[in-house]
């Protein structure tokens, strides 16, 4: 009986992490048009002050500091931030949901002047294309993108 539980425990736990998050595609370009000013202050906060103290920054947003970009962060719903900067300036992800187990899974990003895009199958998965790997970006608003990504 126990045995069964476990087993039983173990399947449930990988199909919830397989489960793929049930929010569409649109749900997030609406929350991006409700709470534009937000990211372009994320954007401000994070390019100006987070990268002149050490060229990258990642964090999850109950772990922020500065009481701004946790609120921006918390308000869009964002799980994680990451700021690095790249050639042509601060580059922003935000990751709003995403799974994965054993190379394979999903994501969807808003991202901030990324330093690729796609329009469909992605140039890292166009040698290995199956059905179910691709890439795909939405122009937003100046150069915010919308991203989401299956492997």
């Amino acid at each position: 009986m126990k045995k069964a539980v476990g087993v039983t425990l173990i399947i449930v736990m990988i199909a919830l992490l397989l489960w793929p998050d049930q929010k569409s595609t649109q749900s997030y370009l609406i929350n991006f048009i409700e709470h534009e000013n937000h990211f372009y202050d994320l954007q401000n906060i994070a390019c100006e002050k987070y990268l002149k103290k050490k060229g990258y920054y990642k964090e999850v947003p109950e772990n922020v500091q500065d009481p701004s970009l946790r609120g921006g962060l918390e308000k869009i719903g964002a799980r994680n931030i990451f700021v690095k900067q790249v050639d042509q300036g601060c580059t922003i992800e935000l990751k709003m949901a995403g799974t994965g187990f054993a190379g394979s899974g999903y994501s969807y990003q808003y991202r901030f002047n990324p330093e690729s895009r796609s329009n469909g199958i992605s140039s890292v998965n166009a040698e290995s294309f199956t059905s179910d790997d691709f890439t795909y970006d939405i122009k937003l608003s100046g150069n915010w993108y919308f991203t989401f990504k299956k492997t």
